[in-house]
C-alpha cells in the first residue's frame, strides 16, 4: 500500500475520543516520553505535539525537519538517533 493510501486508511480508523481517552490514562506515566514530530506534518498540526507533550510528565517533544507523518519512512536515521539517545539517558 502507498504511503498516502495507508495515511488515508489510519485517518480513517481513527477515533479522537479513543486519541483523548490513552492521553488521559497516561497522564501520570512516570518515564521520559520521546515525542517526534515532523516539521512537514500537514496531517497532525505541531499544536497535537505540544499538548501531547503538555499532557504528559516526563515528554520531550523534537520537530523533525524535512519530515511528515511517518519519521520512521522520512527520517530513519534521525529517529532511530533519538531512540538511542532517550534509551541511555
Amino acid at each position: 500500500m502507498r504511503p498516502r493510501l495507508a495515511s488515508r486508511a489510519v485517518l480513517r480508523g481513527m477515533s479522537g475520543a479513543v486519541t483523548l481517552a490513552a492521553a488521559e490514562a497516561n497522564r501520570d506515566f512516570p518515564r521520559p516520553v520521546l515525542i517526534a514530530w515532523g516539521e512537514d506534518d500537514r496531517l497532525f498540526p505541531r499544536r497535537l505535539g505540544e499538548r501531547l507533550a503538555a499532557d504528559l510528565p516526563h515528554a520531550r517533544l523534537v520537530d523533525l525537519p524535512d519530515c511528515a507523518a511517518f519519521a520512521a519512512l522520512d527520517q530513519p536515521e534521525r529517529l532511530a538517533e533519538l531512540i538511542g539517545e532517550a534509551l541511555v539517558a
